[in-house]
């Protein structure tokens, strides 16, 4: 059994024979672009940087950000007034509350589909990382889920539960450990 990721979508499909067709099992489009022989497979040996993962990490908060103004323009504004209306009416309720609620639920919502549909968000396609069960088989729903509130958990409690992250010989942090989740590199294979 090998694994290729799709380079349109980015989805880790399982190629269980080397008969079977290589075609992405999400978007049906051709795993490998015309006329190369080239694939992208998860080494279970090289544990990505902690670098590569923040940067990833970083790469797809500043797409959410740039999702979330969009959305903002797009409406002429509605999304502000919105939020406006609700904190005029709500007590106690401050429009910084309320602006990191609503980035906290879409970025925890961004991580969890896009892990679920694809093991991977752009940040992580970018920096050719990607996440899986241990036995590198796609994680559920559940899964993200879990980790996602775990990371969140991590942040709640001041990041000191990164300190796993650091000292864990396989870089899993608290958030991996607890979803059953590894973060793996994706590297190119030439055949």
């Amino acid at each position: 059994m090998r694994k290729e990721v799709c380079s349109y979508c980015g989805h880790v499909n399982r190629i269980e024979s080397k008969l079977e067709s290589a075609y992405c099992q999400v978007c049906s489009l051709p795993l490998s672009p015309p006329n190369t022989n080239v694939s992208l497979q998860m080494s279970t040996e090289e544990v990505p940087s902690l670098f590569s993962r923040l940067l990833a990490r970083v790469i797809d908060y500043l797409l959410l950000a740039i999702l979330l103004i969009l959305v903002d323009m797009i409406t002429q504004g509605a999304f502000h007034d919105g939020m406006l209306w609700f904190i005029n009416h709500a007590r106690g309720v401050t429009q910084i509350n309320v602006a990191l609620s609503i980035f906290l639920l879409t970025s925890i919502g961004y991580f969890v589909i896009f892990h679920t549909l694809a093991q991977q968000t752009f940040g992580k396609r970018m920096v050719q990382i990607s996440t899986a069960k241990l036995n590198q088989k796609p994680a559920n729903f559940f899964a993200y889920l879990l980790r996602e509130l775990g990371l969140l958990l991590t942040w709640v409690t001041g990041g000191w539960l990164l300190i796993i992250l650091l000292v864990s010989s396989e870089k899993r942090g608290f958030h991996d450990l607890i979803s059953g989740v590894k973060v793996y590199s994706v590297t190119s294979q030439h055949s």
